[in-house]
């Protein structure tokens, strides 16, 4: 950790919105559309241009609640503290994505020098140094699998073999993903920096039958989307393996190898007829001791107490849809919890 005093004079502001205590003559700065980066003496100003460049091109001045930047170097190695929004707090994911951020400097602007990121909310206050040994991670190419403690390393290191021998897994620039351990359910994590589209979703999305079938056999398999790891996610894919699956104004209605298209299409017809669509992004619809389970994300990610008023409608309105009982599954794509709303029963719905 560091502390930093600031200096009060006009000409000290920048310096102490950027971490140092005294600017002098060393103080240097670029200017980005409406972003700066500031940078001492020991930084060329080629150096210092590419990493704005970088930073803009790649959308980290927004992503990264950036407020101001201010990068030195130390004999070969660069340092960058970098202050973000009030109250930004360093949670496991944010953590991730600095520390992929790390990576990406280090291969993409700095010459595989070291990079060190400190990180503050407060210019007045502590820093947080972003280690890149603070998670453990597993390098594949130039790729790089952190994963959380409660994770075996042995489990990592089969994922990262798994993706390097598959081609739907053929990235040409760095990409960093985080392997998660929930209960008895393993959830990776990818920030696709180059750029969010259906059709790079669908390819690495393919993959996940194979990843849970060769290498996780014994767990739950979710993959998350993010246009990097710093954000929402932009797409879940949770629960079973559904390799079945229809579209309908922008919902996707995923359903297991037992369940024929017939029942798939009445439940899409349903939801569509019932206004439904605007709840959720997706459901699964899979066998459930002799009937269905439908699991539902709502579209904000949080349930809120209305959705388990629907949910009951659900169950009893499906029984006869379906032509049998149907359970729904509501589950909290930010907690990852999950809540059964038995079907079978008589709901009182106010």
């Amino acid at each position: 950790m560091k502390t930093f005093s600031l200096p009060i004079s006009l000409l000290g502001a920048i310096c102490a919105m950027l971490l140092f205590t005294s600017c002098g003559d060393s103080a240097r700065t670029l200017t980005f559309d409406t972003n700066t980066v500031n940078y001492d003496k020991t930084v060329t100003r080629a150096t210092a241009a590419k990493l704005g460049q970088y930073l803009k091109n790649n959308g980290h001045f927004d992503k990264a609640r950036y407020v101001g930047l201010y990068v030195e170097k130390d004999r070969l190695d660069y340092t960058l503290h970098w202050v973000v929004t009030v109250g930004f707090l360093p949670t496991p994911d944010t953590l991730a994505y600095f520390r992929g951020l790390v990576d990406s400097l280090r291969l993409r602007v700095f010459d595989e020098r070291e990079v060190t990121i400190y990180l503050t909310d407060h210019p007045e206050e502590e820093e947080w140094e972003i280690l890149k040994e603070a998670e453990p991670m597993v390098r594949f190419g130039m790729h790089t699998l952190y994963y959380m403690p409660s994770v075996d390393r042995a489990d990592a290191e089969k994922l990262a073999n798994y993706l390097t021998a598959h081609e739907q897994f053929n990235f040409t620039t760095p990409q960093v993903l985080r392997l998660q351990a929930w209960g008895s359910e393993y959830v990776i994590s990818m920030g696709l920096t180059d750029g969010v589209t259906d059709e790079l979703i669908t390819q690495i999305s393919s993959l996940r039958g194979g990843i849970s079938k060769e290498v996780f056999p014994d767990k739950e398999l979710g993959m998350e989307f993010r246009d990097h790891l710093l954000h929402d996610i932009l797409r879940d894919v949770s629960g079973p393996f559904f390799q079945n699956s229809l579209k309908v104004d922008g919902m996707e209605i995923r359903y297991s190898e037992g369940i024929n298209e017939l029942t798939a299409i009445t439940l899409r017809n349903y939801l569509k007829t019932r206004g439904f669509l605007k709840h959720a992004n997706w459901v699964n619809l899979s066998e459930s001791d002799g009937g269905y389970k439908l699991t539902i994300p709502p579209r904000s990610g949080v349930k809120a107490p209305g959705d388990v008023r629907m949910a009951r409608r659900l169950t009893m309105e499906l029984k006869k849809v379906l032509g049998g009982r149907t359970d729904v599954e509501l589950y909290d794509q930010g907690t990852r919890e999950r809540e059964l709303v038995p079907g079978g029963r008589q709901y009182e719905l106010d």
